[in-house]
């Protein structure tokens, strides 16, 4: 029995991506450590005795590939 007659937004999105393929999830998930590393990246580059050796640089450029490989996934899972 459910407790809601309604699936959430969440429930709707999960649904959707165990239903795309495995390709798509694991570029999903690829996309989602890029991103984490990459604001891993920038949050130590801020520190007050970081190296200034581009790290910056290196970290906006993470987040970046992972903004741009998350685009054609969410075109995947939300296609129907």
């Amino acid at each position: 029995m459910r407790l809601f007659k309604k699936k959430s937004w969440l429930q709707k999105f999960v649904d959707r991506l165990y239903k795309s393929g495995p390709a798509v999830m694991v570029t999903w998930a690829s996309a989602k450590f890029l991103a984490g590393l990459g604001i891993g990246v920038l949050i130590a580059s801020y520190f007050p005795n970081a190296p200034n050796d581009g790290w910056a640089s290196w970290g906006w450029a993470l987040v970046l590939l992972a903004f741009v490989m998350g685009l054609p996934t969410l075109k995947a899972i939300f296609k129907n």
